[in-house]
């Protein structure tokens, strides 16, 4: 019969109901059953393993032995019950049905342990595992019946067997938790009273569940399942004894193989932790046997002498030793190997190696010994390359040689002091012996007899100690001045300069200089005292002029008054002329007696102001003028710029501004022989703003002399009295020794009459920026702040550079204005401002240097410098707007650029911009040759334009660009002007717009042809007669130019051939490119004026190739 068949009947009730009675008849093999439960099941928790990871089914390991073992320890007590009842045992067993509940036990205990092999298992998995052995009891308590001969299930008491589940299951639940549930940190563990705990627990749950379930089964007769050949009871008996014995014995072999090979794993990942950390240490580790021998060459060994592990290891330590220690290394071995001297091993030295290359170098070394157990002798040596610490040392020594050498000689006394409950100094430099007469030791009260706060003069003791005890509290910086008593009673003054700052240990320090300023302060009492005087006498001449004034000028007017009547008298020749002596004799003297007094009322502030009407624009240009002749002989360009947006006549006092301009420019011609001085012109709030700047290009001693020289001709009182007089404002920057700005803002006023050289300018609004302004002089930044704000900027002012630095790494700036001549000892360069927006988020900080605009460095070296685009001083708030909205990426056409001001209506301009003109054109020659020939090439345009308005008005918008940008560099703004306006109607489509002006036009060109050459002292039909005179033959304008150019190329200026050369170009060359060449020429921009002459030379028309023989119609 098979299994199947068997269990069918086994489940299925019998034909006929002859109920088995259950009577145990041998409770000892209970008893000894439990017993060998109970050392299974412990067993097979005693020995737990703790997995990292999941391992294979088919794995051999103590998984499988203990689900093994436990599942034996499981099938012995219900198979033990079975065997104790008196009716089972006539019936007979069949044990093959007793071998398939422990198949499935098998499976479901090693399911349930492999869930629970880890080093944490939580609560869940030990719940699951707790049912999975559960689940293996019901089947052991059910199937273990079917091994009876014979037999089949009668009657089945559910909740008999419920109970008895119910308890097994709660009790192997806590067995698991016990023993599994703590977290463990190692690879395997033995735990004998946890094993016998969770056995026990496990051993009462199999003897509960077995008794109750042979209550809760009734068994009857099944003549169908008979098997001809049972086991006897003996013969169950024998195979449980032999499976225990064999499971007990098995389990102990395997745990014990399995507990070794853990062991050896271990020692394994040690040794492969400890060779890990051996080769990754920074320190070289050598280790050698008792004869010398390397037997490990760690990396950093590598490292440090040049040799492979493989190549070192096996060879003798005499290859790393220097060639005077080689003989004796095998001897210092032998002699601690037999005596034990530790005078090397234990001790840290000092000792030189030597690398593979034969190089020799320091090494810190340190040697332990070791001896195993089977007596071999082991020296491990641990080396560190002191090679750069030597250095270090070294330099260091060579540092404080220098430092003492520095500290000696130094002028003046240097000094520390250590604050705290006993302040003294602790040290002063020698120099105290020869400024105070007093030796080092005396002052700093080494010998116990003073101190140097002994001979400070009484009444500066207070502010003295003051000031210190300050500086100790803030830690920071102090100066102070006090007398001191030297030791021949002579009252010295000294500037004592000092930093404190706080020590690691808590304590307070100062270190300072000590300067002897006696000298300065005597000079300085001197300086003052004679200041009194000249103020005493300068008041006494005052007063004396004033009080004078009517009796130096009534005797004048009268001696003056009777030679006229004299004159007009006397008919003697010879009478006659001594009489004219005497008067001309007398009014010289007059005019005399006239310039003193109105100095004197200057001084005393009651000298009257002439106010009238005058010409700004003749007055500047005859200061630029006197400024030029007066610097002929030196190498000193003088300019002149009057901005497009002043007026030309002002009401005013023109004497008195004459005056103060010629006295601002002569201090600025005065201390600069080489260079460039500038008169700029230029409106601000309501007032006139007039600045001198001046750059020169030579060398510091030479600029030493021309300040003192300055000093000497500079009128510093003049020049204020006169602005104070005018009610204007005087300000003085000085950049650097090269160059410096005087500015003087004066308040007139236009006429009411007067036409504008330009209209207003439009102004824009920028969108939201964030600029930082770091600028040594306070009225630059209110200057910058007021123009900024203006245009809707957020505008921050700094002098101090820390707070700037605060600001900059805290706070997002977009733009950060900096004075390009701030010294780079004390102030960041722009690389280390924009290092320091990037703290505060700002990847791309744009820095903008402010520099002087007589400043004849390019834009390309400012870039050199870091700096993003350059703005000049003084400042125009035009130029200002421009450079910021390049850094923002804007234009006008954007719509995050407002408008804040429009033209409501276009103003008529001038015909004729002389001003303008003469600014850019510098001789009356030049200006001449280029009126002549745009009024050659363009007094047909008008003709010209009705031809091609409806037949090419592609053409004719090319041309009237070119008039356009020709009459702009002229000065013809009338003429400009109309263009402008005929070139949008033609653009825009409007033709009958566009014919309506042209006769305006024409009427235009007419007047503004007059007003210009009327002008320059020329008449009409004399203009071409002129033109004639200055145009040379192609021969000789070439061989000229040629020249001209050889010359330029090699740096030189020819200014006879500049002369005859720009009026025969500009018939041939649009004005606007001439105007280039003339403006670089002017600023003696020679690289520039040699690029753009070529390019003149390129682009002229000639007459052999193309017959046109100028530019224009």
């Amino acid at each position: 019969m098979s299994i199947i068949e068997s269990l069918s009947l086994f489940f299925l009730p019998s034909v006929t109901y002859q109920p088995l009675p259950h009577s145990f008849t041998g409770p000892w093999v209970l008893l000894l059953a439990s017993v060998a439960t109970f050392i299974t099941a412990t067993l097979a928790f005693l020995h737990r393993p703790l997995q990292t990871k999941r391992v294979a089914l088919i794995r051999f390991s103590p998984i499988l032995v203990n689900a093994l073992t436990l599942t034996v320890g499981m099938a012995l007590l219900p198979i033990a019950t079975v065997l104790s009842v008196s009716s089972f045992q006539d019936q007979g067993f069949l044990p093959l049905l007793f071998v398939l509940p422990l198949a499935l036990t098998f499976f479901l205990n090693v399911t349930a342990l492999r869930m629970i092999a880890f080093t944490f298992n939580p609560p869940l998995k030990i719940f699951i595992a707790a049912g999975l052995m559960t689940l293996s009891l019901i089947v052991q308590n059910i199937l273990v019946y079917a091994g009876i001969n014979g037999v089949a299930i009668a009657h089945f008491d559910l909740a008999v067997f419920t109970m008895a589940l119910g308890v097994g299951a709660l009790l192997i639940a806590f067995a698991l938790w016990f023993r599994f549930s703590k977290q463990k940190n190692m690879l395997w563990e033995r735990d004998i009273s946890g094993a016998l705990a969770s056995g026990l627990c496990v051993t009462i749950a199999l003897l509960v569940s077995a008794i109750l379930s042979c209550e809760a089964i009734l068994l009857s007769a099944q003549p169908n399942r008979i098997d001809a050949l049972p086991f006897a009871v003996r013969d169950v008996l024998m195979i449980l004894i032999f499976s225990f014995t064999f499971v007990v014995m098995f389990s102990q072999l395997a745990n014990t193989l399995f507990d070794v090979k853990a062991k050896a794993n271990r020692l394994g990942e040690s040794e492969k932790k400890l060779d890990a950390i051996l080769h990754t240490a920074t320190e070289a580790i050598i280790s050698l046997d008792g004869k010398g021998t390397i037997t490990f060459f760690n990396q950093a060994a590598e490292n440090v002498f040049g040799w492979h592990a493989s190549d070192a290891t096996g060879k003798n330590i005499r290859i790393l030793v220097t060639d005077e220690h080689q003989h004796r290394h095998d001897m210092y071995i032998h002699n601690f190997l037999e005596n034990r001297e530790s005078g090397v091993v234990g001790s840290v030295r000092e000792v030189m190696a030597k690398h593979k290359d034969g190089s020799v170098f320091p090494v810190r070394l340190a040697i332990g010994y070791h001896q195993d157990a089977a007596g071999h002798h082991e020296f491990v040596g641990v080396l560190s390359d002191i090679s750069e610490q030597r250095h270090l040392a070294w330099a260091l020594r060579e540092n404080a040689k220098q430092y003492r050498s520095l500290v000696a000689n130094l002028p003046c006394m240097a000094f520390r002091e250590m604050t705290g409950a006993t302040r003294h100094m602790v040290y002063i430099s020698d120099a105290a012996k020869s400024i105070t007469g007093y030796s080092a030791s005396i002052l700093t009260g080494e010998n116990g007899v003073s101190h140097f706060i002994d001979r400070i003069h009484q009444e500066d003791t207070a502010n003295y100690r003051k000031a210190r005890e300050l500086a100790a509290r803030r830690n920071g910086k102090y100066d102070c001045e006090y007398r001191f008593i030297s030791r021949d009673e002579e009252e010295k003054w000294f500037w004592e300069i000092g930093h404190s700052y706080r020590a690691e240990d808590g304590s307070t320090w100062i270190d300072g200089v000590i300067i002897d300023i006696t000298d300065k302060r005597e000079a300085e009492e001197e300086f003052e005292e004679k200041i009194r005087l000249a103020e005493k006498a300068s008041q006494s001449k005052a007063s004396f002029l004033a009080n004078m004034s009517y009796e130096f000028r009534s005797p004048m007017n009268s001696i003056l008054g009777l030679t006229e009547v004299l004159i007009d008298e006397e008919n003697n020749p010879v009478h006659r002329h001594h009489l004219e002596v005497i008067r001309e004799s007398g009014n010289s003297l007059l005019k005399l007696i006239n310039d003193i007094l109105d100095t004197s009322k200057l001084e005393s502030q009651s000298l009257p102001l002439d106010i009238g009407d005058f010409s700004l624009v003749q007055l500047c240009r005859q200061i630029e003028f006197i400024a030029r002749e007066t610097v002929q002989a030196r190498d000193l360009h003088v300019t002149l710029d009057y901005s497009d947006h002043l007026w030309e006549h002002y009401v005013g006092d023109s004497r008195r501004i004459k005056q103060l301009l010629q006295n601002m420019m002569r201090s600025a011609l005065t201390k600069t022989d080489k260079g460039n001085v500038a008169l700029h012109v230029l409106p601000t709030d309501n007032m006139v703003r007039f600045a001198v700047a001046s750059y020169s290009l030579e060398n510091a001693h030479s600029l030493s002399k021309n300040n003192e020289k300055s000093s000497q001709t500079l009128s510093a009182t003049l020049v204020t009295q006169l602005i104070e007089l005018m009610n204007g404002k005087l300000w003085f920057d000085g950049e650097s020794i090269h160059g410096s700005v005087i500015y003087a803002d004066l308040p007139i006023i236009p006429t009411q009459s007067n036409a504008g050289l330009n209209s207003e300018p439009i102004r824009y609004a920028l969108p939201p920026l964030e600029v930082l302004v770091i600028d040594d002089v306070q009225r630059n930044q209110q200057e910058l702040r007021d123009m900024l704000l203006r245009q809707g900027v957020k505008v921050l002012t700094y002098t101090d550079i820390d707070s700037a630095q605060d600001v900059i790494k805290t706070q997002p700036v977009d733009v950060v204005l900096f004075d390009a001549y701030l010294d780079e000892q004390h102030y960041p360069t722009p690389k280390i401002l924009r290092e320091w927006s990037k703290q505060s988020g700002i990847e791309s900080l744009n820095v903008i240097a402010m520099k002087l605009v007589v400043d004849p460095t390019t834009d390309a070296d400012w870039e050199e410098k870091g700096f993003d685009a350059v703005i000049e001083k003084p400042f125009r708030s035009d130029a200002i707007f421009e450079v910021l909205k390049n850094c923002c990426g804007s234009d006008e056409n954007d719509n995050n650029v407002a408008i804040l001001n429009r033209v409501e209506q276009e103003k008529e301009k001038d015909y004729f911009n002389d001003s303008w003109a003469f600014r850019h054109w510098p001789t009356s020659e030049i200006l001449l040759s280029v009126v002549g020939e745009y009024r050659a090439n363009y007094a047909n345009l008008p003709q010209r334009i009705e031809q091609l308005l409806h037949e090419q008005p592609e053409v004719l918008e090319r041309l009237l660009a070119e008039a356009i940008d020709g009459a702009h560099h002229i000065g013809f703004q009338r003429v400009e002007q109309e263009l402008t306006r005929l070139l949008a109607y033609i653009e825009g489509g409007d033709m009958g717009k566009a014919e309506s002006n042209v006769q305006a036009l024409e009427a235009c060109f007419v007047a503004t042809f007059e007003r210009a050459l009327a002008y320059l002292g020329v008449r009409a039909e004399e203009l071409d007669k002129d033109l004639e005179l200055v145009k040379l033959t192609p021969d000789a304008f070439a061989r000229k130019a040629e020249l001209f150019i050889s010359r330029l190329s090699e740096g030189q200026f020819d200014d006879g051939l500049y002369k005859e050369l720009v009026p025969a170009l500009a018939a041939f060359v649009a004005p606007s490119l001439l105007a280039q060449f003339v403006g670089a020429v002017e600023n003696f921009e020679l690289d520039e004026a040699y690029d753009l002459i070529l390019t003149m030379m390129n682009e002229m028309p000639t007459s052999q190739h193309s017959g046109v023989q100028s530019y224009g119609v």
